[in-house]
């Protein structure tokens, strides 16, 4: 039986199966063999089957667990360990996992160690800092003020990205647009979500223009 119609993909595509390539991508029409059922394909993935009746004549091993017999998953019980939930959980009583305090003594690496002046200066470069350690500490106290009154000014809305306060279920940070931390004026503060807060680090400039811009069409 010729399951490939060769006058029905000349009348569709132009062109006769025995034409292509054996690894050619050009769709052709072909009929399924059980449920003869016309189909679309690239005449190099052709088969006999369609894709519903392949997966009817799948068999998957059962399995069963290995304590109380009951049917599992096929990857519990291929790549697991043949057990069922309520068996596994039952087997991990007794057992206590340890907390993270305790592992974060245990397996850190940096513990007991700091950073040198150079390597602190080198990390405040590469985040798009001026090279001063921890430039994020030193906000004056009308900043922290502000910052419901500038929310409010730009309706709870990131002016990069467009999410609400809502969507990012956190509260937006306001930004220094010409980064001087001391300068807290309203023209020179805007609110952003998170995410585009640390983008701004880096390429200053041009983060720089864009939010004067925005500030000026207002």
């Amino acid at each position: 039986m010729n399951l490939i119609k060769s006058k029905l993909t000349k009348k569709r595509f132009g062109y006769y199966p025995y034409q292509l390539s054996k690894g050619s991508h050009k769709k052709i029409l072909i009929g399924c063999k059980s449920c003869g059922k016309l189909r679309e394909v690239e005449y190099k993935q052709c088969k006999e089957l369609c894709w519903e009746c392949m997966i009817k004549k799948r068999k998957h091993k059962t399995y069963n667990c290995k304590i109380c017999g009951k049917k599992i998953s096929y990857p519990a019980g291929r790549k697991g360990q043949g057990r069922c939930i309520t068996c596994s959980n039952k087997s991990r009583k007794g057992i206590k996992k340890p907390k993270l305090s305790k592992l974060w003594k245990t397996k850190n690496p940096f513990k007991g160690k700091h950073h040198t002046k150079e390597a602190k200066e080198k990390i405040s470069l590469s985040n798009g800092g001026t090279g001063i350690p921890y430039e994020n500490i030193g906000y004056s106290g009308i900043f922290y003020k502000l910052r419901k009154s500038i929310r409010e000014r730009d309706n709870y809305i990131c002016q990069v990205c467009g999410k609400t306060q809502k969507q990012n279920k956190k509260a937006l940070s306001v930004h220094h647009i010409d980064y001087d931390k001391k300068n807290c004026k309203e023209i020179n503060l805007i609110s952003l979500c998170r995410s585009c807060h640390v983008k701004t680090n880096g390429n200053r400039e041009v983060w720089l223009l864009y939010f004067k811009d925005i500030i000026k069409n207002r």
